[in-house]
């Protein structure tokens, strides 16, 4: 779990009980209070760098010969995060085991589309980031994620996987498909700066990490029920989530 001051109340309600890591980066965390929201729960301090994929990748770094058969990643708080979150956290079991990669929402990301890149690619031409990156809140990535993606995984293909809000579940087989270096290289580049932009690109990028294009015909299954979501209004787009999909 990556944390910076999120109240963890909500994991006395989980319908099961797994080993919690909380990657925390902000205040301290009062262990007896957490111990009594889960008795497998352990709180590690990092610096306040590089976003919750930092976070993400400390720990694939710092467990990769000791990883578990599967490994949820989620933030500090998830009631708001709508249909990128399975509720029950149990959901993410089994796709990730069958698929290498588990998400609640698969959405399709068209990388050679100037809208795509435009408001997903690079933060300079978005106006909501800019005054960000001119203060120095924000470290500027200095390309697009077509650019950043390159030097790690290659040519990013013309339609994509991508999943949001950092909310995911990855196999051990899955993490070590790439070697320890891969991760060590991308841990060292989000540990730079408090919010870098690569943090953004990498939120798009861990379900091409960890499975490539393979659930490419899931994501595009989910489009119709995206679709009436956002036409009609009515109920939630998680109502069907993808692990449900065959």
């Amino acid at each position: 779990m990556a944390r910076y001051n999120e109240d963890l109340g909500w994991l006395d309600g989980l319908s099961f009980q797994p080993r919690v890591l909380v990657y925390n980066k902000g205040d301290a965390i009062d262990a007896p209070a957490l111990a009594a929201l889960n008795p497998r729960a352990t709180a590690i301090s990092l610096p306040n760098v590089g976003r919750e994929s930092q976070s993400y990748l400390h720990h694939i770094v710092a467990n990769y010969d000791d990883l578990a058969d599967v490994t949820i990643f989620v933030q500090g708080r998830i009631n708001d995060l709508g249909a990128n979150v399975f509720p029950d956290l149990a959901d993410y079991l089994a796709p990730a085991v069958r698929d290498g990669f588990s998400a609640s929402d698969l959405e399709l990301f068209f990388s050679n589309m100037a809208f795509d890149i435009d408001i997903h690619g690079k933060l300079m031409r978005d106006p909501r980031y800019r005054a960000g990156i001119e203060r120095g809140d924000i470290e500027a990535a200095g390309g697009d994620i077509r650019e950043f993606a390159a030097a790690f995984l290659g040519p990013l293909p013309p339609v994509m996987v991508v999943s949001f809000s950092g909310c995911f579940a990855v196999s051990r087989d899955a993490v070590r498909g790439r070697p320890k270096a891969f991760y060590e290289t991308l841990l060292k580049a989000l540990s730079r700066h408090r919010n870098p932009e690569i943090g953004h690109y990498m939120e798009r990028l861990w379900c091409a990490i960890f499975s490539g294009n393979r659930l490419l015909g899931k994501a595009v299954r989910l489009v119709p029920r995206r679709l009436w979501w956002q036409l009609v209004g009515k109920g939630s787009i998680a109502k069907t989530p993808a692990a449900a999909l065959p």
